[in-house]
């Protein structure tokens, strides 16, 4: 069984459906990338290079950097991830578009109940999606698509490393990653073998 290492990490918009844009064309961004897991301590050292010329010591963020140096870095980063070919996924929804859909569905909802001709009453309770979980599905999504294409192999572990997040969120994903496992996949005794990814091992950047 092959192990995976998917690390990810988010930027922009990641409110609730009920929210509209703050400005035009506002957008929620989750991006990653797939490596093998014992591929780790290299992939790790050889970042850490690309970033030793900027950051003396300590873990600090690119905006701690001018804008000469910022650009620099990134060109580093891109350079490195072009040259080992190492593949990224990422996942961008317009807050207002998911707003939006959020809306249709709730008003065809609505007109579904009034339209209902049965005595028997329906509890009803709106759901605001988040969409920080939209995110985290699209990226999870492509990372075990990935994985069946690739790798060629009937069963794999996928693990999923994180910036800090609070519990909710890191719950919240854990049920979207198995919602998406669950939608049609099972395992019985049959000749011919039955896809299987195990997932998930949840972990956060130290």
């Amino acid at each position: 069984m092959s192990d995976l290492l998917l690390t990810i990490d988010e930027s922009g918009a990641k409110g609730y459906s009920d929210q509209t844009e703050r400005q035009p064309g506002e957008v929620g961004v989750m991006v990653g990338f797939v490596i093998p897991v014992e591929e780790t301590p290299r992939v790790k050292s050889e970042l850490k290079l690309v970033q030793e010329g900027f950051f003396a010591s300590g873990k600090l963020h690119i905006t701690d950097l001018n804008k000469e140096e910022q650009e620099q870095l990134r060109a580093g980063i891109f350079d490195y991830f072009q040259q080992t070919k190492i593949p990224w996924l990422f996942e961008a929804v317009y807050v207002q578009g998911f707003f939006e859909n959020a809306e249709s569905i709730k008003k065809r909802s609505e007109t579904i109940r009034k339209e209902r001709r049965s005595h028997i009453k329906v509890a009803h309770h709106p759901y605001k999606e988040s969409l920080h979980s939209e995110l985290f599905l699209g990226v999870f999504g492509k990372a075990v698509a990935f994985g069946t294409e690739v790798l060629k192999e009937n069963k794999f572990q996928l693990q999923v490393l994180t910036d800090p997040v609070d519990k909710k969120i890191l719950k919240m994903f854990e049920e979207e990653a198995r919602k998406l496992l669950n939608v049609g996949l099972f395992i019985e005794p049959v000749k011919k073998p039955t896809l299987r990814i195990q997932v998930i091992r949840f972990s956060e950047l130290s």
